[in-house]
């Protein structure tokens, strides 16, 4: 099982440990002004940055995760790889913004972190962890073999339009989500 310590993310830890546990669906108030705290020197102290953009691609992740919006899309916008336009799809998506967020995940088309996360999904399924109504919106996740964005997309969106019962499973699962783009990006940037 994937567990996301941000001990195992060196100079990051701190501005790690000061993330909202409480992930919305939609993008709210900044929750953290974090000028002068995600640059690289702040993020990856004493490590060598193997790919640049996907440094770049872990500031846009913190960035989102503190619900700075704009900054945040700022950097993702502007770079052509699928793990940036996997975190443009994200901030999207939290927006909420879905016709934009599926576009984007349409560029992402398949990312490594899609087999990490349906993986997580069912064994959290399995374990009980998450919650899923035997013939609700959300049976598709018990039944799919491989990772649907666009449909996890439309069932974010039901939970926004009002369903609360989906509120906390979509919540969960974007958390989950965020941690594990997060560490695909992060481990790609320093090599």
């Amino acid at each position: 099982m994937f567990e996301f310590s941000p001990a195992s993310y060196g100079g990051c830890a701190d501005v790690l440990r000061k993330i909202p546990t409480d992930v919305a669906l939609a993008v709210a108030k900044p929750k953290a002004d974090l000028s002068g705290q995600i640059d690289d020197s702040q993020l990856f102290p004493n490590t060598t940055i193997a790919d640049p953009l996907m440094a770049d691609c872990c500031r846009s992740g913190l960035l989102l995760a503190f619900d700075c919006y704009e900054d945040s899309h700022g950097i993702s916008q502007d770079i052509e790889t699928t793990t940036a336009s996997y975190w443009h799809a994200i901030l999207h998506r939290r927006e909420p913004d879905m016709p934009n967020a599926k576009y984007w995940f349409r560029r992402v088309g398949s990312h490594v972190v899609y087999d990490k996360l349906n993986a997580a999904v069912q064994e959290r399924i399995a374990n009980s962890v998450l919650d899923i109504q035997p013939s609700g919106k959300a049976q598709f996740l018990i039944q799919q073999s491989s990772w649907d964005a666009i449909a996890f997309v439309d069932l974010c969106e039901s939970a926004i339009d009002g369903d609360i019962e989906l509120t906390p499973l979509c919540n969960d699962i974007s958390r989950l989500e965020w941690q594990l783009l997060f560490d695909y990006t992060y481990h790609a940037a320093i090599g």
